[in-house]
């Protein structure tokens, strides 16, 4: 059975690319290493008015809790514009304005969530062929309290930017960062999946 889950995580890698992604990375959802940092964090006060992140609670280094079940995590990456002007030469150029790349294309939310529901609902078919188990799944692009680079992190996933196919390539000329998230939970052991989707520069 074992051999079944490691060749569905090589395809689940696999299709991200075919997709679009830049580089997909799978871990568990253990974050227990990032909750003393986190709470020291909220102590000193740094969230400043995002009040939010203190009444998400443990929920945020706790995937579990956010989603029950949640028993793997899926990360996904894509580059914003890879190719774009060199940064600190527009900077210092008095007569240029810089705008931040992400913010040039699409907005990256749209992108990269419509991307982990295509991946999601391949998974999704995929397990229930293949291994007759039954998942529901939902989606994040930073409209959760999930440790995106944490997980990002956790499950791999680099800054480098990744060889891809030539179509792919197309596919993912607006995005960059770590990963939005997408969470795939199952009833049914044994994998439950948060996909996380992040962004890199």
């Amino acid at each position: 059975m074992a051999d079944i889950w490691d060749q569905l995580a090589l395809q689940i890698k696999d299709w991200g690319q075919e997709i679009g992604f830049a580089q997909i990375g799978i871990a568990d959802i253990d974050l227990n290493h990032t909750k003393d940092h986190y709470l020291e964090w909220i102590k000193q006060g740094f969230h400043g008015e995002m009040h939010y992140m203190v009444k998400h609670g443990s929920r945020r280094y706790q995937p579990d809790e956010l989603v029950p079940h949640t028993i793997r995590i899926i990360s996904a990456r894509l580059n914003y514009f890879p190719h774009s002007h060199n940064s600190e030469a527009v900077l210092e150029d008095d007569q240029k304005a810089f705008i931040s790349r992400y913010a040039l294309g699409r907005d990256y939310h749209k992108v990269m969530r419509a991307k982990l529901k295509k991946l999601s609902e391949k998974i999704q078919k995929e397990a229930h062929k293949t291994l007759d188990q039954s998942f529901e799944f939902r989606l994040f692009t930073d409209s959760a309290p999930v440790m995106e680079v944490e997980l990002a992190e956790k499950s791999v996933i680099t800054s480098e930017p990744a060889t891809l196919p030539a179509t792919a390539i197309a596919a993912s000329s607006t995005i960059s960062e770590p990963a939005p998230v997408v969470m795939v939970s199952a009833f049914a052991p044994p994998m439950i999946v948060l996909a996380t989707a992040v962004p890199t520069m």
